[in-house]
């Protein structure tokens, strides 16, 4: 799936949603996409996992697993055992 810079992928899953940013520097040009995803609470967090570019957005697949990631830290960081 090709996206434009201007516009890019809208996903969601299990109620978490990807957001980005885009930063084109003034003097060459270069645009780096800055990642987070929204949490159901409303909360954002960035990406901690995985091959996530600035020059790319990322897949689907990535984006699902970084979600599931972050629910299962979540879940044993209040877990009591």
């Amino acid at each position: 799936m090709t996206h434009s810079w201007k516009v890019g992928p809208t996903m969601n899953y299990c109620n978490y949603t990807y957001e980005y940013d885009i930063d084109i520097d003034p003097d060459d040009g270069v645009r780096k996409i800055y990642h987070e995803i929204r949490k159901p609470n409303g909360e954002l967090f960035c990406p901690r996992g995985g091959n996530w570019s600035t020059y790319k957005y990322p897949t689907v697949e990535q984006f699902e697993e970084e979600v599931l990631d972050n629910m299962l830290r979540e879940y044993f960081q209040n877990d009591t055992f």
